[in-house]
């Protein structure tokens, strides 16, 4: 789960900007074309956004490991090739915390591994680790708390342990077995498909307070062929977040599972009736001023090319949009959604989705492609160049807690809000008469606020400023 804690004070000559609804940019292509690429996942460090992924020669040959940064259009680089082992599955565990991994499989005849690689905020690498070994095949899937992956049909899950500079498995469980794929995870809740009399059908485990306890199987959907299930991994917060925390494909029409009220809904999309949707990515996001909007992607085929398109719905102005992204007269498939952001200092912040697809080329090779948009931007303008409020946080990263500093000219009521990078509220305070000058108050997250960044906002009528602060894990 992520966190972002936005501090905001606005000067007397400041302002506010929130939601830059962009368009999507045009699509740029991220590998080369003549090689198969695909699975990818992404890593945002200090300043860079490096993109994991899998690359092979042709069908027949062993998959390796290689990276990109995409933000700043360096060259492909290997990170892991061996002419006797495979290669597969990197997935970035810990996106939003301090300490993070690359975690991967390798695989020759009759044994299989996992891995974990540390990874530094400036991109460089560390420590690599064999977490877990054995004699079938695995595919991972992207968690962030939860270690989570498939084997020989069942599916497997693990706590993970973070010791200082290293990293460990609890507890192996399995979750089910028998014809059980695409394991996906969100927050205390693990989703995966089940072949059952022919069809693929969606059921989920729960983690019970216990650690380690999973719940047994409940069934989602039962009925029809659920294909292509996909989790909205990034969000939280906002009832968008619990209503719409998966969704898949079925017959050409695309579902989302209500989980606060355990109900099935058809996505509304503004697209044509009478053209089919395959593959579906979808995300939600909460604005800081409390606008819930969500983003659909999928794949369908006009003029018999398969193509990208995005679909965005705004509630806050009841603004809709679908976008065509690919459009490039090959056969595109598998678009997903990832979130990112980036600010040249402490004071603003630019939000972002990335939305990475396959692409078919005509001589049998495969390329990924990437389209942005902007979905939000926080952050103070100064006109005057001169700041009459100041605000700090120390120490800023933190690991238990860490005192935010304000500077006052006046002892009118002040409110602290602490978001989430969803902008969602952790916690609200308000200091009725803050004295002249230095203020300062301390901020303790309990265990229920995991490590991340986190954006903190003060307000004092209707002016404000924000800053962002990290939150360490604690070993």
């Amino acid at each position: 789960m992520k966190r972002l804690l936005l501090f905001t004070i606005l000067f007397h000559t400041a302002f506010l900007a929130i939601a830059q609804y962009d368009s999507w940019s045009k699509a740029v292509a991220l590998t080369d074309s003549v090689n198969l690429n695909s699975n990818p996942d992404i890593f945002v460090g200090d300043s860079c956004t490096l993109m994991f992924y899998e690359k092979k020669s042709d069908s027949n040959s062993l998959s390796t490991i290689y990276y990109r940064d995409i933000e700043n259009m360096g060259d492909e680089k290997l990170l892991f090739g061996d002419s006797l082992i495979e290669y597969q599955s990197p997935k970035v565990l810990g996106v939003w915390y301090d300490s993070r991994w690359i975690i991967y499989t390798s695989s020759r005849t009759g044994h299989s591994e996992i891995h974990g690689l540390s990874i530094n905020n400036d991109g460089t690498f560390g420590k690599n680790l064999t977490l877990y070994e054995t004699d079938h095949a695995i595919q991972l899937s992207k968690s962030d708390n939860y270690l989570l992956w498939e084997s020989n049909g069942a599916i497997f899950t693990s706590r993970l342990l973070k010791q200082v500079d290293t990293l460990l498995l609890g507890n192996v469980v399995r979750l089910d077995s028998g014809n059980c794929l695409n394991p996906r995870s969100k927050e205390s809740t693990i989703y995966y498909q089940k072949k059952e009399q022919d069809s693929l059908h969606i059921y989920y485990c729960e983690l019970d307070s216990v650690p380690d306890y999973w719940s047994d199987p409940f069934p989602v959907d039962t009925t029809g062929n659920c294909l292509n299930m996909n989790v909205n991994l990034y969000s939280e917060g906002g009832w968008l977040d619990g209503e719409a925390q998966i969704i898949w494909e079925k017959q050409g029409r695309l579902f989302y599972y209500n989980k606060y009220m355990d109900t099935i809904q058809q996505v509304a999309i503004s697209w044509r009736q009478d053209s089919l949707a395959y593959q579906p990515a979808i995300q939600t996001y909460t604005m800081p001023r409390g606008m819930d909007n969500y983003f659909v992607s999928f794949a369908s085929t006009i003029n018999g090319n398969r193509e990208i398109f995005a679909f965005y719905h705004y509630f806050k102005n009841s603004q809709s949009k679908t976008e065509c992204l690919s459009d490039n007269s090959m056969d595109n498939s598998f678009p997903n959604f990832y979130l990112g952001w980036r600010g040249p200092n402490s004071f603003f912040c630019e939000v972002y989705l990335l939305n990475i697809w396959e692409t078919r080329t005509f001589s049998h090779g495969s390329y990924l492609n990437m389209a942005k948009k902007n979905i939000a931007l926080c952050g103070s303008v100064e006109e005057n160049g001169l700041k009459q409020q100041i605000v700090k946080a120390a120490p800023n990263p933190f690991t238990t807690n860490t005192t935010i500093k304000f500077y006052q000219t006046c002892n009118k009521p002040v409110s602290l809000i602490f978001l989430s990078i969803s902008g969602k509220t952790i916690r609200h305070a308000v200091i009725q008469h803050p004295q002249f000058g230095w203020n300062s108050i301390i901020w303790q997250p309990g265990i229920d606020i995991p490590p991340g960044i986190y954006i903190i906002r003060l307000l004092q009528e209707g002016k404000s400023e924000s800053i962002k602060v990290v939150k360490k894990a604690s070993y």
